[in-house]
């Protein structure tokens, strides 16, 4: 029921509506450069037979003459009927036929160049019916009729998208629902006043003086749980939670989470994005919750009044805020009751007077809102196409401001009273209209408070189209059958009533109807290939004598899937893997038979794209198949099935082929050093089939004659006394060479070499690297060299091409060559290199330096910037590794070490040793290893810790932010890190870091911060040793 807060407000409002002025705003807006319109529409019946024709007639008007011009659009919701154009006022439109069913039309007159566009819809002479409450102040009726159940002072309501009307029952401490068959029940609340049940089912909770209500566009119910100064809120499965407040009375929280705010809500609305917008009228603000739970406000100052228009809502003084709504556009309205205006913030956050003019009355019907007067302003609702309408506490009226800012009554005489249901809505008696809400359809619901009763204002002309009788009961549509190709899908009908005479199917793949159903029933369809891939819906169409046929839509299954074949193809192979014979695929026997067989040959796993076949199932083995194996994949194809395939085993690899003749080597010439001897055959055609071409080998005493690779062959000395043969071999693709040698020349009918061998080297004397022997240039040319290396004179072994790669064992040794020429006919000359510098290895040194500690050591650690620790007095081993070092050199503390370990002795190239740490601190260790390639450098360290202690921190005894101190610390390692913070007993802040003496002591200024709390009395300096670990700090007070 109201608080004792709310009903004296009102009553004071009351009489400021008898006459009281407040200050309003400014100068009224500018008139618009164009007349306002005014549209009504009527229907010629209310209720036809199907078949039967309508007329709708609009009437047009203005302040000016009779409107000749424009059209008027007819529609129900997004459906256009027709449109007419205006003459003299009036546009009519006749429908000869309408679909069965219920129609909400309106009529939209387009405008003129100088009239503005309107449209009808809840303008003052719909009707006004109760839809909910007997009048009598009570809690009855659930599960029944709206009309016969009692209800106490319905507050508030709210409209959901299926038709459903939520009222606040206020008397009640419930929330009650009015469903669109008219039966009532309630949603939330047990009728005890009080706060629980959150997280459990709503009506099993506890509410307070519920004031409001919305309801977004899933179904989500926010309550303003007035008395609890929480809003709730009830999720589509009926589970109440609090949405936002703390239960405390008061103003908090923006920029947090709701449900840390302090609040008091009047009123509510809910835009499409689910932001919440309500009237925080207790406080004086109108606030909005976003989606992710964020409060914040959107008007008011936190100071009462009236001033701010055109600027930010945040700076505006507002007095007792009460009803609001919300445009689609994001436009947000409340109204001020005290100060008898509505006020309107855009989404960017403006605000400005949408109407009224601050002075209280109820005048200004038919002009601009803003030169209007209004008589305390309460609940307000704004429909799709913008209009805003509120009620007013003082004259008990109904009035709504269209987007061009026409004002006008929609309902109420002005009398408070109950009466006119079934009349114009403004020829009936209000009491104390409270809240209002809109439905899609347009129509306007008012919770008539003081009547205990909810009423409708209908908006759009209802229009019934009846129809001969219809099924009690539709068709259900289903689908049975697996929605694969080759199968049958059979329709379901359901169980319609009355029995039908008959049915009818229409089937759709992807929406588009079958028309080559094959099959003979037509409840059946038969699923052909053409159909894979598609989702299968089947409309059942339901028939009887005098009946309106009725029909229903499947969901769809699917998609219908390929068949598969039951057997799928064997490929094999038949024919002989020799080049220039041709192969075949078999394909074995799949079922059910294939429309087609595609096939794809492979040499060694390769797809071969150039089979000079007609035949795909053929392939002809070209030379390049030499030497290869060969596999077919062969896939079988049929509409509607998925593609199967199999790969047949290898065959191959495949043979080359041979020459039915091959070549006949034959010589002519005269066998005499310098003559030229001629080798036969040189025509390609002398072979069976045709050679691609001829090699010529030739040949001395059986010993190959390098470089005589042509058919003709110069003698030279090398062959003197010699017989000469030359191999003929003739090659084609994909054939086997053929190969003759002829008979021998009788022996070649003879000096010593003018010039001799130069013996060099060149190279890189390194390991890795290849030296190459120079010859010099003998004459004549020699026919062959041959090559001897030697390392520090001695023979290597098999070392006898033109080139030596040195390897590491060569390290050190010098390198000679002797090369020697040789020509047929000639004594061998022969010359050895001079040696080289001695061979320097490839190799850097690598070295590996670490150090242990005993596992007995349970004090070995970390310092916080990762190097190693131990307790000063452990002994810890440095090990070392290395290899391809010619010498190992220690330094740092390492190198007194070994000094001490090996004298004037080399360092080996491995081994370790213990050390003792005497003192704390860090000990670093360092080895290089050098070798003629260069230099490897190894490190390693620890830090040796005293035990530890904490510090002895000196500073000054006050001071304040930003001051600079001094501070003297003592008891640290030696030349130790350390860092100094400051706490204000909320936040530490590091202000230094640095490293101690060699004594362990400091002495540092630092700056106190500027940001620590001011209201600390005291802070500590802390300074903290990062390898000791120890810390010690002092407290200064602050000044």
């Amino acid at each position: 029921m109201l608080s004792a807060a709310r009903i004296a407000l009102l009553s004071a409002l009351a009489v400021l509506a008898a006459g009281l002025a407040v200050v309003g705003p400014g100068s009224p807006a500018q008139a618009a450069a164009v007349t306002p319109t005014a549209t009504t529409l009527a229907a010629s019946a209310s209720r036809i037979n199907f078949g039967d024709p309508v007329e709708f007639t609009a009437t047009v008007s203005s302040a000016g003459p009779a409107i000749d011009g424009g059209t008027v659009a007819f529609r129900s919701g997004s459906t256009v009927l027709g449109s007419a154009p205006v003459v003299n006022g009036t546009a009519v439109l006749s429908v000869p036929t309408l679909a069965v069913g219920s129609y909400r039309v309106t009529a939209a007159f387009s405008g003129t160049s100088d009239l503005l566009p309107s449209e009808s819809g809840v303008n003052g002479t719909s009707p006004i019916r109760t839809i909910a409450g007997s009048r009598t102040p009570g809690f009855s009726g659930d599960g029944g009729a709206a009309t016969s159940a009692s209800l106490n002072y319905p507050s508030n309501l709210a409209v959901d998208a299926a038709g459903n009307v939520y009222v606040v029952d206020n008397g009640n401490n419930r929330i009650r629902k009015v469903a669109a068959d008219g039966t009532i029940t309630t949603v939330a609340g047990t009728g005890v006043g009080g706060f629980s049940g959150d997280g459990g089912p709503a009506t099993s909770a506890q509410l307070n003086n519920p004031y409001s209500v919305a309801v977004d566009a899933g179904g989500t119910i926010f309550i303003g749980d007035d008395g609890n100064n929480r809003i709730r809120k009830v999720d589509a499965q009926g589970t109440i939670t609090t949405y936002a407040g703390t239960g405390t009375s008061g103003f908090s929280g923006d920029g947090g989470p709701a449900t840390l705010a302090n609040l008091r809500v009047a009123s509510m609305a809910i835009d499409a994005a689910g932001t919440v917008y309500f009237t925080d009228q207790g406080n004086g603000y109108v606030r909005k919750i976003a989606p992710d739970g964020i409060i914040t406000t959107i008007a008011g100052s936190g100071t009462s009044g009236y001033s701010g228009d055109g600027g930010p809502g945040t700076s505006a003084r507002i007095r007792s805020p009460y009803g609001v709504g919300v445009d689609a556009a994001g436009n947000v309205y409340f109204a001020e009751i005290s100060n008898h205006v509505i006020r309107k913030v855009t989404p960017q956050g403006i605000i400005s007077t949408y109407a009224g003019t601050g002075v209280a009355g109820s005048t200004g019907n038919g002009g601009q809102a803003t030169l209007a007067r209004l008589s305390t302003p309460g609940g307000m609702a704004v429909d799709a196409s913008g209009n805003v309408f509120f009620n007013q506490f003082g004259t008990n009226q109904v009035r709504k401001v269209a987007p061009d800012g026409i004002i006008s009554t929609v309902a109420g005489t002005g009398t408070a009273g109950y009466s006119g249901d079934g009349g114009p809505s403004t020829s009936a008696q209000l009491n104390d209209t409270e809240g209002l809400a809109i439905d899609t359809a347009g129509n306007l619901y008012l919770a008539d408070s003081s009547n205990n009763v909810v009423r409708r204002v209908d908006g759009p002309v209802a229009l019934v189209v009846a129809a001969v009788p219809t099924f009690t009961t539709g068709p259900t549509a289903t689908i049975t059958g697996t929605p694969t190709v080759g199968r049958t899908l059979f329709a379901g009908v359901g169980d319609p009533a009355p029995s039908p005479d008959s049915y009818s199917y229409v089937w759709y793949a992807d929406g588009v109807e079958i028309t080559d159903n094959t099959s003979s029933d037509p409840q059946a369809l038969n699923l052909t290939p053409a159909l894979a891939g598609k989702d299968i819906t089947v409309e059942v169409t339901v028939h009887r004598d005098g009946y309106t046929d009725a029909s229903d839509l499947s969901d769809p299954v699917g998609p219908v899937a390929k068949a598969t074949f039951t057997t799928g193809p064997t490929a094999t192979i038949t024919g002989t893997p020799t080049v220039g014979r041709t192969l075949f695929a078999g394909v074995g026997d799949p079922a059910p038979s294939p429309d087609s067989y595609s096939y794809v040959w492979y040499a060694d796993g390769v797809e071969i794209t150039d089979n000079s076949s007609s035949d795909p199932q053929a392939l002809n083995l070209t030379p390049a198949l030499a030497g290869k194996d060969i596999t077919v994949e062969v896939t079988v194809h049929r509409d509607g099935y998925t593609d199967a395939s199999d790969l047949s085993d290898p065959v191959g690899p495949v043979a080359e082929a041979t020459f039915t003749t091959g070549p006949d080597a034959v010589i002519d010439g005269e066998a005499v050093v310098g003559g030229t001897l001629i080798a036969t055959p040189t025509d390609l055609d002398s072979t069976t089939p045709s050679a691609d071409s001829y090699a010529y080998s030739w040949a001395a005493d059986g010993q190959a004659i390098r470089g005589a690779s042509g058919p003709t062959l110069t003698l030279s000395e090398n062959e003197d006394g010699k017989t000469v043969t030359v191999t003929v071999t003739a090659t084609r693709a994909g054939y086997t060479d053929a190969t003759d040698t002829s008979a021998p020349t009788v022996p070649v009918a003879s000096a010593t070499f003018s010039t001799g061998p130069t013996a060099t080297i060149s190279g890189t004397a390194q390991v890795g690297q290849t030296l190459r022997a120079g010859t010099g240039a003998p004459v004549p040319d020699p026919e062959e060299y041959r090559f001897a290396w030697s390392a520090d004179g001695t023979p290597l072994a098999g070392a006898t091409t033109p080139t030596l790669r040195l390897t590491p064992d060569l390290r050190g040794r010098r390198i000679t060559v002797t090369v020697t020429a040789a020509r047929a006919g000639y004594v061998d000359a022969t010359d050895t290199s001079a040696p080289t510098a001695a061979v320097v290895t490839d190799r850097a040194p690598s070295l590996r330096l670490t150090l242990s500690v005993p596992s007995s050591s349970q004090d070995a650690a970390t310092t916080p910037d990762g190097q190693p620790t131990v307790r000063r007095g452990r002994t810890i081993t440095l090990r070392w590794t290395s290899s391809n070092a010619q010498s190992l050199v220690a330094g740092g503390e390492l190198a007194d070490l070994l000094r001490a370990r090996y004298g004037t002795r080399p360092i080996p190239a491995a081994g370790s040793v213990r050390v003792r740490l005497t003192h704390a601190g860090a000990h670093a260790y360092r080895l290089r290893a050098i070798n003629e390639t260069g230099t490897t450098t190894a490190t390693t360290s620890i830090v040796a810790v005293r035990r530890p202690t904490r510090l002895s921190v000196e500073t000054t005894a006050t001071t304040r932010p930003g001051r600079t101190i001094r501070i003297r610390v003592t008891g640290l390692g030696y030349r130790e890190r350390f860092y100094i913070t400051v706490n204000d007993g909320h936040t530490t802040t590091r202000v230094r870091t640095g490293r101690a003496n060699t004594t362990g002591n400091l002495t540092r200024r630092i700056t106190i911060p500027r940001t620590i709390d001011t209201t600390a009395k005291t802070i500590r300096v802390r300074v903290t040793g990062r390898s000791t670990k120890r810390a010690g700090a002092a407290l200064i007070r602050l000044r």
